[in-house]
């Protein structure tokens, strides 16, 4: 029996300027760097959810985003919304 299941998720808006960069860099940074942007608040908010709700203190483990979407993002299609 598990004491507590948490599924979390985070999105973040990110407008980029028609013609700004090259459809490989807008790919690059939907992939790969925002993901690795976006993490450490989804990190921070889970430390606090959990410390507030009167657990012991749980910090997650640091996680090379930028491999980790490498290895499952890399064959994922973008689609850009306008």
């Amino acid at each position: 029996m598990d004491l507590l299941k948490l599924e979390a998720g985070i999105a973040g808006l990110f407008v980029v300027e028609e013609g700004k960069l090259e459809k490989e860099v807008e790919e690059k940074l939907v992939k790969y760097q925002i993901p690795a942007l976006l993490f450490p608040y989804l990190r921070g908010t889970i430390t606090s959810f959990l410390s507030n709700a009167g657990f012991a203190s749980v910090i997650l483990p640091l996680i090379n985003i930028y491999a980790l979407a490498k290895d499952y993002l890399s064959d994922m299609d973008i689609e850009i919304i306008d």
